[in-house]
């Protein structure tokens, strides 16, 4: 399994500049096209990711119920979609820091955290640097009204971040230095590409495969097929209710139907996938401090 994480990092790090480099050369991939390189990452890739979070839960509190944890954990989706339709703006941005937040996470628990917050910022914001209407197109489309402040803020917050995380790391260049290239590589991809493609190459080939492998190990679930078993029934379960979702919004484009399945559906399963990953932290965090104290 740790070398399929280091396999899709190779793969990243070829893959991410050869697009990269097209797209500069002027094959640019239609709106269409980018949409469908998004929706197929975010299924094959993207959701598997979170798919062993009921696996997680029974790790950190076993013998509960899996009934238990099901409620809980749509209950929290539902309460992240309903806050959408209410407050849409408000919950755009709000999805915006919690997800920076999250992505910080790539670089680890030892890395600082004011180190993992530059890295999680520079995701979010970098293709807001030369991409401002692209991205201002998406998030007016996720909020349904003008964003205009949020690109205007993220331009700047994109060089401050970016900037500094290429800094940090670079002076780890010698003991990590495929963690310098995936930052310079991600540098040059949020710059290079479109916004949906950037974050299609770096979510589905970087951060959803090493968190799903990471996942995976601590499980136990050290063969592909295993992890194709445990994670099948959930991956489908949701699309079953993306498809509901797509339905209901069939007073919208198809660009904007997609657009509002994908990211509005990220944001109600990233929530609860966060809130479990912080009991799993503290589990951890409290069995290592009885191990010490022994």
């Amino acid at each position: 399994m740790k070398n399929a994480m280091r396999s899709f990092s190779n793969a990243f790090l070829i893959v991410t500049p050869l697009v990269s480099v097209a797209v500069m050369l002027g094959l640019h991939p239609d709106a269409a096209m980018e949409l469908l390189v998004l929706v197929l990452t975010v299924i094959i890739l993207g959701l598997p990711h979170g798919a062993l979070d009921p696996l997680v839960a029974q790790s950190i509190f076993p013998g509960s119920r899996k009934a238990i944890f099901y409620v809980l954990y749509l209950s929290a989706s539902a309460l992240v979609v309903l806050a959408w339709i209410a407050w849409p703006k408000a919950a755009l941005g709000g999805f915006l820091l919690i997800a920076a937040f999250h992505f910080g996470s790539d670089l680890g628990d030892e890395s600082h955290a004011w180190l993992r917050t530059c890295y999680g910022l520079t995701i979010i914001t970098l293709p807001c640097a030369l991409h401002g209407r692209d991205v201002a197109t998406i998030y007016d489309t996720l909020a349904l009204k003008s964003t205009d402040d949020y690109v205007a803020l993220s331009h700047w917050i994109a060089y401050a971040a970016g900037a500094a995380t290429l800094i940090a790391v670079s002076w780890k260049a010698q003991s990590e230095p495929r963690r310098v290239a995936e930052v310079a590589v991600i540098l040059l991809a949020g710059i290079c590409l479109p916004p949906l493609l950037f974050f299609s190459c770096y979510f589905g080939l970087l951060h959803s495969p090493r968190h799903l492998i990471e996942t995976a190990c601590s499980l136990g679930l050290k063969t592909l097929g295993r992890l194709f078993t445990m994670t099948a029934p959930i991956v489908v379960s949701t699309l079953c209710l993306a498809a509901i979702g797509w339905w209901l919004l069939s007073r919208y484009s198809v660009q904007q139907r997609t657009l509002l399945s994908v990211f509005v559906g990220l944001a109600a399963l990233t929530i609860p996938h966060m809130l479990l990953e912080v009991c799993a932290q503290s589990r951890r965090n409290r069995d290592a401090a009885v191990e010490l104290a022994r």
